[in-house]
């Protein structure tokens, strides 16, 4: 996080607040477009993470560098020429509660596989995931749709009641040209509506750059981070 805040992709309260969502075990969603800057920022997230912490990374391709004293990564992998053998991210993201995280990370979630993040990070780990979208509030709505891809069964009062409870921070990313820059970090506070999405914005990209919105979460992990300045 120090490095991007030295390109200035974020400023030193952006990067603490960051720095105190993970030390503080928040789950952290970083949304954009493909190219964004996705996987660079969580492996930035990820080297803040507390050294006791264990961490479960479930990938397609093995993207997450971060040097972790207890971090298993696991990767999934294509049937066989009998078609048998196969092991998908929904899989993976089933197998890793087994393997007692902290910490789960899907490296990019793209379907059915969404449903079975939200029911580990509803178990209690936290989590870090990244996704593509349009806004950081099209991201939750990402979740939303790709849940429900995992079954006839789902409920989608349901699953934006458990979107909302288990989505602390999200962080979006925008790709102008060659140009990538953090555009909005949010945090996701209790739902008044069913139907859409209420996002408190922290941090916004404005004409001279990421700027502090004045607004400070009414939560007790993100209140003492000397952050909001």
């Amino acid at each position: 996080l120090g490095e991007l805040v030295e390109r200035e992709a974020l400023t030193p309260a952006s990067a603490e607040l960051l720095r105190q969502a993970m030390r503080q075990d928040l789950s952290v969603l970083v949304a954009g477009a493909p190219g964004a800057g996705k996987t660079t920022l969580v492996n930035g997230l990820l080297r803040e993470v507390p050294p006791d912490r264990r961490v479960v990374p479930c990938e397609e391709v093995f993207e997450i560098n971060a040097d972790l004293p207890d971090m298993t990564q696991m990767q999934t992998r294509e049937a066989g020429l009998d078609g048998g053998a196969e092991i998908t991210l929904r899989d993976l993201v089933r197998e890793a509660l087994r393997q007692r995280p902290d910490r789960i990370v899907v490296g990019e979630v793209r379907g059915p596989e969404a449903l079975d993040m939200l029911m580990a990070l509803n178990a209690g780990c936290s989590g870090v995931a990244t996704l593509h979208a349009n806004s950081a509030r099209d991201a939750l709505e990402k979740l939303v749709s790709y849940s429900v891809l995992a079954g006839q069964n789902v409920a989608i009062p349901f699953v934006r009641r458990t979107v909302a409870a288990v989505v602390d921070l999200i962080v979006f990313l925008r790709r102008t040209g060659r140009i990538r820059a953090i555009d909005e970090i949010a945090y996701v506070p209790g739902q008044l509506s069913g139907e859409v999405f209420t996002l408190q914005p922290l941090f916004e990209m404005g004409s001279t750059g990421l700027h502090w919105t004045g607004s400070t979460p009414d939560d007790p992990r993100l209140e003492s981070g000397g952050w909001a300045r």
